[in-house]
């Protein structure tokens, strides 16, 4: 019998590599499609009906959160203004 040369155990390796590779990006491409990852609505970011991570969670705001909910909108709404004043 002939003994395999190191050259065939890098060729198996290389090949039992690449096999897993493309099993692993099947089964994640098949685990995307098949999860809601990718196929959420797409409501514009400004758009009213868009819901706040806090009104996702439900149950009333905490006053701090209110409170930083609020200046996040402001500055928000500044930059916006600003953005919409260089286009101008």
């Amino acid at each position: 019998m002939v003994r395999k040369t190191l050259v065939d155990y890098f060729h198996r390796a290389a090949v039992l590599a690449l096999v897993g590779v493309t099993g692993w990006g099947i089964w994640l491409t098949g685990a995307v499609y098949v999860s809601r990852i990718g196929h959420t609505e797409r409501i514009p970011y400004n758009s009213p009906d868009r819901e706040s991570l806090t009104d996702a969670v439900g149950g009333p705001p905490s006053p701090q959160t209110s409170r930083l909910v609020q200046q996040w909108k402001d500055l928000n709404k500044q930059k916006g203004e600003e953005r919409a004043e260089k286009h101008i």
